[in-house]
């Protein structure tokens, strides 16, 4: 049996840096037992985009690592490493990877009588975003996925849909863990709401606390609880995220994009190269070559 490991299958997208991707079955029946039909790892280019008003498979998605955005019927909603999407047949869907941190993800693709209930029973039926914990776990998991799915052999096809059910196990109980914090969880996104909503204007993670009316360092908990990463990071990501994109802007100048954000253009550089590796200058210079 062979299992070709090159994208054939025609809603593979192209707009990739590096994959591991496989296919064990294009016309699994929508109303026979559970089936892979196919899945992967890949690391979006600056362009990446997918865009589709039907899909023929209930698909999950999983970022590893860098940012996107996922528009589920409409409604967008930001990705960010440990988020976790779902959709399926009837449900428009485009993704998009953020030009300067490009996502990295797992993708599943299956069919089957049993798919609709065991996505519901994972708290990610079609159309769902959220966040879980437990990444490392996850990973793992659809690392099994992919490592049945690629490899040429009798139980490759079973070994799959064993894994994937242990996928949506898993994502069960890290949903639950995720959204049942009660009081936590809805703090936790309403700051983070406001931090995505003016993150120009924050400066520190004390403002961040006090217009929120929170301790801050009760709002440090709450980040790495659920985001697995201190707020000051995730602000510094956000700005620079901006400053990246002004830059990309023909004739922009390091001062020029400071002074909007009202920083030192020395704390811009510095905050800059923390988040990318390298200096403003630097990245005009690659992004004009």
């Amino acid at each position: 049996m062979r299992r070709n490991l090159i994208p054939v299958a025609d809603f593979f997208s192209k707009e990739i840096t590096g994959a591991r991707r496989f296919y064990l079955s294009l016309g699994p029946a929508a109303r026979g037992p559970l089936a892979v039909a196919a899945g992967g790892w890949e690391v979006c280019a600056p362009d990446y985009r997918v865009a589709r008003q039907d899909f023929p498979y209930f698909s999950i998605e999983f970022v590893v690592g860098g940012k996107g955005e996922v528009d589920l019927e409409g409604r967008t909603q930001p990705l960010v490493a440990g988020s976790v999407f779902s959709y399926g047949p009837g449900l428009p869907h485009t993704i998009v990877s953020d030009r300067v941190d490009c996502m990295k993800k797992f993708f599943v693709d299956f069919r089957g009588r049993p798919a609709l209930q065991l996505m519901k029973e994972a708290g990610f039926e079609p159309g769902v975003c959220g966040a879980v914990n437990g990444v490392a776990r996850i990973t793992s998991l659809f690392e099994e996925v992919v490592r049945f799915g690629s490899h040429a052999h009798a139980g490759a096809r079973r070994g799959a849909v064993l894994a994937l059910e242990l996928l949506l196990l898993a994502l069960a109980q890290a949903r639950a863990e995720s959204t049942g914090a009660g009081s936590a969880r809805s703090t936790f996104d309403r700051c983070h709401a406001h931090m995505q909503e003016n993150f120009l204007q924050l400066r520190t993670v004390s403002e961040l606390a006090a217009a929120c009316h929170v301790d801050a360092a009760y709002l440090c908990r709450l980040y790495q609880r659920f985001l697995g990463q201190n707020p000051y990071r995730c602000l510094g990501r956000l700005q620079m995220g901006w400053v990246a994109e002004r830059l990309l802007e023909p004739g922009r100048l390091v001062r020029e994009v400071a002074e909007q954000l009202d920083m030192d253009p020395f704390q811009l550089s510095r905050t800059f190269r923390r988040v990318y590796g390298i200096s403003p200058r630097n990245f005009i210079q690659l992004r004009s070559r």
